[in-house]
């Protein structure tokens, strides 16, 4: 778990506005036109990092939060479980850091939306997430980003 001091957390929020995400919650009816942006945003904060900062560890936790809000929508429902593929791009040292949040929102999920997950793809993201938290496995090598890969085609194999 990161052990990020007090003073440090609040000029975090300061300097990278992660509250901002609470307009997505409060405009969730209308989350479609902008989904695309919010994702790319979360993928640059997520995959490129290569520690567990307090910053990381809130937007994973902001990922599955709106995936767990978002998923009582049908019309976003396969665009935000296809996003959470963005989890299993983290390097293995980040994503073994946040097992507990990761797995609390899973079970989050699985517990309050799991009528919602219709398509194989998504139940196979969904458990080899719960493998990578639960077991300690790595996430898959297919998944981990590469320097030579560009940002856009990754984000767009992602969901």
């Amino acid at each position: 778990m990161c052990q990020t001091p007090f003073y440090r957390i609040h000029a975090t929020f300061e300097k990278y506005q992660v509250h901002d995400f609470i307009f997505i919650f409060l405009f969730r009816d209308r989350v479609v036109p902008i989904w695309q942006n919010v994702r790319d945003h979360l993928y640059n904060l997520i995959v490129n990092s290569n520690e567990c900062t307090f910053l990381v560890e809130r937007a994973v936790v902001g990922l599955l939060r709106l995936a767990i809000r978002l998923l009582r929508r049908e019309e976003v429902a396969s665009q935000v479980l296809t996003s959470l593929r963005v989890l299993l791009m983290m390097k293995p040292m980040v994503v073994h850091s946040c097992t507990r949040q990761i797995s609390f929102a899973l079970h989050e999920l699985l517990r309050t939306n799991a009528a919602n997950i219709h398509t194989s793809q998504d139940w196979f993201t969904l458990f080899t997430l719960l493998e990578v938290v639960g077991a300690g496995a790595n996430p898959p090598p297919l998944l981990q980003v590469c320097p030579g890969i560009e940002m856009s085609e990754a984000i767009s194999d992602a969901g």
